[in-house]
């Protein structure tokens, strides 16, 4: 897969609101759009308007486009005036975010080959290419983290070694040591099976603890790790959740996966929700490979009409939600 790069350039007359201050740039920031246009409507948009909003490259499955010079910063990462990422980090956004799933995985592929060349023009390693929720804690790029972080910057590394000469070796997948229910990348619903169980801040039993599950509560467990971070074994495996709104991790060793009582049913129920992650898809049908009807916002509210296999039917009628990612009121 090939992309063409070309450069669209923001107005000059437009720095002091899009890009103010000199940079030298230190990290690479990867996004997602959280919508459907392309690159080129992307661009062109964000240097036609005067908001205060901007990145330097946007990427999609077809075209790299640069509009702003990397020695010029961008508001792109939520961190503030004075922050790293606002003022030494290169923003990128992955097109297609809320599109069709294959689409957007082809906006990867041309985002890690343009990534990887930006690595080995500055000499930097994968090290240097960091989230926007590393900065802000906002959830994006929430469709490569959905699909897996690590994944993705594999793919970055790929690509990297493909420019220096070298060849990546495949790994398998390491075999849990805590729990064989798991294994990295899983993401699954299960229940809890300790009266209180942690959610800590980081993948680690002496992180701050942000909240407590109580025993027999149903999840959806996200993207599993070993402690750290760690995608080789060491110490207990790690889920991301969501609970009582607050995102973090809990140990693998307190839950076991929940079994539907009527696998492909519905239910009928009438209850309301409050939407927990920042964009979330609504979907024509209640699986995850639907196609996309439209998207709502964190904070929005919902009437539930049905559910099945851990979807909800909207009472609007536009469609069904992944119900991880709300709070029943």
């Amino acid at each position: 897969m090939a992309y063409t790069f070309k450069q669209n350039m923001v107005s000059s007359s437009k720095y002091s609101i899009k890009c103010p201050y000199s940079m030298t740039p230190q990290y690479i920031t990867i996004h997602n759009t959280s919508n459907n246009a392309s690159a080129e409507n992307e661009i062109k948009y964000m240097i036609s308007n005067n908001n205060q909003t901007s990145y330097h490259v946007a990427v999609d499955d077809k075209y790299v486009i640069q509009a702003i010079p990397f020695n010029r910063n961008a508001w792109h990462a939520g961190d503030g005036a004075n922050g790293t990422g606002n003022r030494k980090s290169i923003g990128i956004e992955i097109c297609y975010s809320t599109g069709n799933v294959e689409t957007f995985k082809k906006a990867e592929a041309n985002c890690a080959k343009y990534v990887a060349t930006l690595l080995k023009q500055y000499g930097w390693t994968t090290a240097k290419v960091k989230r926007h929720k590393d900065w802000s804690g906002k959830n994006c790029p929430h469709k490569t983290m959905e699909l897996g972080w690590d994944r993705f910057v594999k793919m970055i590394q790929k690509e990297l070694d493909a420019l220096n000469g070298k060849t990546t070796a495949t790994k398998p997948t390491p075999t849990p040591t805590t729990n064989t229910t798991f294994k990295v990348g899983n993401y699954k619903k299960y229940v809890v099976t300790t009266d209180a169980l942690n959610v800590r801040r980081t993948r680690n039993a002496s992180s701050q603890v942000l909240t407590t599950i109580p025993k027999g509560t149903k999840i959806y467990v996200g993207y599993v790790m070993y402690q750290d971070n760690s995608t080789t074994p060491k110490g207990d495996l790690w889920g991301g959740v969501t609970y009582n709104n607050a995102t973090g991790f809990i140990n693998l060793n307190y839950v076991k996966p929940y079994v539907e009582p009527s696998t492909g049913t519905s239910k009928v129920v009438s209850y309301r929700v409050r939407i927990t992650a920042d964009s979330l898809n609504v979907r024509k049908e209640p699986n995850a490979t639907a196609k996309v009807t439209t998207t709502v916002k964190k904070g929005n509210v919902f009437t539930i009409v049905e559910e099945k296999n851990g979807w909800g039917k909207l009472k609007s009628g536009a469609g069904w939600i992944n119900l991880s990612y709300t709070t029943k009121l």
